[in-house]
């Protein structure tokens, strides 16, 4: 599952550019929503690519969700989430890797670091030097 920043990996998942030309254009030929979700928003069902909503880091929510369903149905399957390191403050972040953890959930966490989240620098975000640190504690 991609945020919002992650035009690149929908291109390399097989999205188009024009599908994201319409989609910023709001245009009724958008293949996510057919202009009905905010630009930024992707999804494309013919390449696994699940939309995500407009609060930081409730995607990973989302991923985990859809990891413990393939584990219930038996589904050998494998979710990647995307998240920038200023999602890894949000509560999203901190009950999703629980979640998965605990459950043992095939979800891979992918953070994507900048050195800001917004407009805050890393190091008021966070007391750690280096993101995944905070991932260590979930096992």
């Amino acid at each position: 599952m991609p945020y919002y920043r992650d035009l690149t990996l929908t291109l390399v998942m097989g999205m188009e550019p024009r599908d994201h030309l319409m989609a910023s254009l709001g245009k009724a030929q958008d293949p996510s929503s057919g202009a009905r979700q905010m630009p930024s928003h992707y999804s494309s069902r013919a390449h696994n690519i699940v939309t995500t909503g407009s609060s930081v880091a409730t995607q990973i929510l989302h991923a985990v969700g859809i990891a413990h369903a393939f584990r219930y149905r038996h589904e050998d399957k494998v979710v990647l989430v995307a998240v920038g390191e200023g999602g890894t403050s949000q509560g999203d972040w901190h009950e999703g890797l629980n979640w998965a953890a605990i459950h043992h959930l095939p979800v891979v966490f992918l953070v994507e670091n900048n050195g800001f989240a917004i407009s805050v620098p890393q190091s008021r975000q966070m007391a750690v030097a280096h993101v995944a640190d905070r991932a260590a504690a979930y096992g």
